[in-house]
């Protein structure tokens, strides 16, 4: 639990109808590195940095990895008897997106919103008119990286086999690995912390104690908002930090370049986007602001920011005020910057201001850029 290794930035080149000249060369460096923020945090009062593995400090080649274990589950489906038609299936890494939530009583695929509200239903490969998917890991097939250290010297505690989320609340006996030949040795550890030496089991009761820190030192780093955030916002009180690859083909795609449009939604996949169905946020981005701390594509976008570094939330405004805004604009012809800068908005100036700039359209992105990017053109 220590720092986030070095990894390439994330890229558009999948989406060439994105501009890369000017204002989209610029917003693509902005976007990818930026940390967005739901509630203010100073990592200064940060002691620990917690990473899941898999997805998180582990980035599998997608979709190879996808298509191996969709084939791998076809495979063993036929083995024990179902159809063999269904060998003629291949994975559609558009198809389905994770976030849905999965109707077991008559098969369906759902993608709600935070009351439970269906906004898409697909029945097979059927979607219905009118109107979150598990994701599973192995071990394998990893990008190359630096082999001149051991990755366990990147850490000062390695916990393996945790049996998320049952590590967040009563957890299991905590064992010690030996390294050698991958096998548990006898008898439950107890005792302080030992550098280099790894872990199985355990829980987050017993990584404090060990780390000897409380729940509000730690930052958290996780991409299932299930198994790694919620949980351990929840039962622990730990700072949280979701990683969620999708943002990269999400900010990509901002309506800044194209129009909202039934082109545009089809571009994320089937299913639309991660994040909303139009206008109407799914359960899984009400599900991300309420748990997740802070959020961004990939955990080494921490890099980008010094370990003092205030990440500060937007405010969140009651609809009466947007009226406020909107009835001076259109009957008084006040322009967007002249309200901010009348006695009106003198109270809440500094509520759309940071860092010498006028609250945008995106506050999220302008809260979170990073040191060397603080001069936003949004």
């Amino acid at each position: 639990m220590i720092t986030s290794p070095a990894s390439t930035p994330a890229r558009c080149d999948p989406y060439p109808d994105i501009p890369l000249d000017g204002l989209g060369l610029r917003l693509l460096s902005i976007v990818h590195q930026v940390i967005f923020v739901n509630r203010s945090l100073t990592l200064e009062d940060i002691k620990c940095y917690g990473f899941d593995m898999d997805y998180t400090l582990a980035i599998y080649k997608s979709p190879e990895y996808e298509s191996m274990g969709f084939e791998l589950i076809r495979d063993r489906m036929v083995s024990i008897g179902y159809p063999h038609e269904i060998l003629r299936y291949t994975y559609d890494p558009s198809f389905p997106t994770r976030g849905l939530v999965v109707d077991t009583t008559y098969g369906n695929l759902l993608k709600v919103d935070s009351n439970g509200n269906i906004l898409v239903c697909s029945h097979g490969f059927s979607f219905l008119k009118g109107f979150v998917v598990l994701i599973t890991v192995m071990f394998g097939w990893i990008m190359p990286g630096a082999e001149k250290q051991s990755w366990r010297s990147f850490f000062d505690l390695i916990v393996v086999d945790t049996r998320k989320p049952l590590f967040f609340g009563e957890g299991t006996v905590l064992r010690q690995v030996d390294t050698h030949t991958g096998k548990l040795r006898i008898g439950t550890y107890v005792g302080d912390l030992q550098n280099g030496t790894v872990y199985s089991g355990g829980s987050s009761d017993i990584v404090t104690d060990l780390l000897n820190v409380k729940g509000k030192d730690i930052l958290y780093v996780g991409d299932h908002i299930f198994g790694d955030i919620l949980k351990s916002k929840k039962r622990q009180g730990w700072k949280t930090f979701l990683v969620v690859p999708e943002l990269t083909k999400e900010l990509c795609h901002l309506d800044i370049f194209l129009a909202l449009t039934q082109k545009m939604d089809t571009a994320y996949g089937q299913m639309g986007s991660l994040l909303r169905s139009g206008a109407r946020q799914t359960l899984f981005a009400s599900q991300l602001m309420r748990y997740a701390d802070l959020y961004s594509s990939t955990c080494s976008n921490l890099l980008h920011y010094p370990f003092n570094y205030l990440f500060l939330a937007p405010p969140v405004l009651v609809s009466l005020f947007f009226i406020f805004i909107f009835y001076n604009v259109i009957c008084f012809n006040i322009t967007h910057t002249e309200f901010y800068r009348s006695p009106i908005a003198t109270a809440h100036r500094d509520w759309f201001t940071g860092r010498g700039h006028e609250y945008r359209t995106l506050p999220n992105l302008h809260s979170g850029l990073p040191p060397h990017l603080s001069d936003p053109i949004l």
